[in-house]
């Protein structure tokens, strides 16, 4: 998922970093292939979720079914010229697993509301979700897919903001993460908990 960019941006550990990367590459010729490319000379791109609005939020009951996302592919750094030589096009492979960055954002949020508020602060909602319970991505997280709010400009790398929201259904902890935001990142949140 963030494998490319990450690489590309310096942000993996020296000793996890793969010194190549495949990419496939169309020839002028025509025909196509797959390389192994210095690491840093690979394109450097990234596929985000952007989700539509969490269940918990409108009462919609939990479901199993796979809540529909938009994904965000994000260019952080071109192919340097040495991987686009002789070549009509160069691209990666990307992958995306909508319910694990799900999870991942949930982590990230229940971090910061327990930083905010403290372990015994809040009633959290999505411990069950994090562990062992994928399928409710739908309901906690959540996002502005569709809309303009989906990608705030600012110039840092992420924003995350925590806020306490009343709607209809109760009065939540609600998170924000717009991950790789300078970029254009899609803002996303996590229905986190109840305050007490």
């Amino acid at each position: 998922m963030m494998d490319y960019a990450r690489t590309r941006l310096g942000l993996k550990r020296k000793d996890r970093a793969a010194a190549k990367m495949e990419m496939k590459v169309d020839l002028l010729d025509g025909s196509t292939e797959r390389r192994d490319v210095d690491a840093d000379e690979v394109l450097g791109p990234i596929i985000v979720p952007c989700y539509y609005g969490a269940g918990a939020l409108t009462n919609k009951p939990f479901t199993d079914e796979t809540a529909p996302c938009d994904y965000h592919i994000i260019i952080v750094a071109p192919a340097h010229k040495k991987a686009m030589e002789q070549s009509a096009r160069a691209g990666v492979e990307l992958y995306a697993d909508s319910k694990r960055f799900a999870q991942m954002l949930a982590k990230i949020a229940l971090g910061i509301a327990v930083a905010q508020f403290g372990v015994r602060g809040f009633e959290p909602t999505v411990q069950i979700f994090i562990l062992n319970n994928p399928n409710e991505y739908g309901h906690w997280v959540g996002g502005f897919a569709g809309t303009p709010e989906a990608a705030v400009p600012t110039p840092h790398l992420h924003r995350i903001q925590l806020q306490t929201k009343q709607v209809s259904a109760g009065t939540f902890i609600i998170v924000e993460i717009q991950l790789f935001a300078k970029y254009g990142g899609p803002t996303n949140y996590v229905v986190v908990g109840r305050p007490l």
